[in-house]
């Protein structure tokens, strides 16, 4: 037999390949996606994006993202509620819609110094607390009339009278095109009482 045809037998016979089985213990192969061969029962993946992997790197985790929105779910569900009314946006409001009367300050001012005073002896222990009590009593009168964005403050002194003088004196920083007071006086027999109401613009 001539070499070519041994050749061309060699070329038209068919190759057989022998299977090499692994032994038992001999972990499966690694692929391309994970360098790390898969556990028994795990099929091989490419990692998508977002995904976190454990130590391991093969734990099936919630994605980072959907983890970042569930956490911004839970704080804008808490955040949230319904009884609370939403906060108004600002005006930019530089003058008040309306202006401090000092004539009706000083009205209620005298109203409420003659019903709570008119009558009654100084009492060192009583005119401590009514002192209190006629600066709340203004304070509800002059919110009646609806003195929006002024902060509204009162100040009431009441002393025994005792053949003796009393000056009262206050100073202050504000705004004089808006801001303004009210002051009444009370005297009976037995004491002096000064009523000062302080109106201030809040922008």
């Amino acid at each position: 037999m001539s070499t070519d045809s041994v050749n061309k037998m060699n070329d038209s016979s068919p190759v057989h390949h022998k299977k090499h089985p692994h032994p038992p213990n001999h972990p499966p192969p690694a692929c391309a996606a994970h360098p790390h061969p898969h556990p028994p029962g795990m099929k091989g993946h490419r990692p998508r994006a977002g995904t976190w992997h454990g130590k391991d790197g093969l734990s099936g985790t919630p994605t980072v993202s959907r983890q970042r929105n569930t956490a911004d779910d839970q704080r804008s569900d808490k955040s949230y509620h319904p009884d609370i009314p939403l906060e108004l946006e600002p005006t930019y409001k530089m003058e008040p819609d309306s202006r401090f009367s000092i004539r009706k300050v000083s009205k209620i001012i005298k109203s409420v110094l003659q019903e709570q005073l008119a009558g009654k002896k100084y009492e060192a222990s009583i005119m401590n607390k009514k002192s209190k009590t006629v600066c709340d009593v203004i304070k509800d009168r002059i919110k009646e009339l609806d003195l929006d964005r002024f902060k509204i403050l009162c100040w009431v002194c009441i002393s025994q009278k005792n053949n003796q003088s009393m000056q009262v004196t206050s100073r202050c920083l504000w705004d004089s095109k808006f801001d303004n007071f009210a002051c009444e006086n009370f005297e009976n027999s037995t004491m002096y009482a000064t009523g000062i109401v302080y109106a201030v613009y809040m922008e």
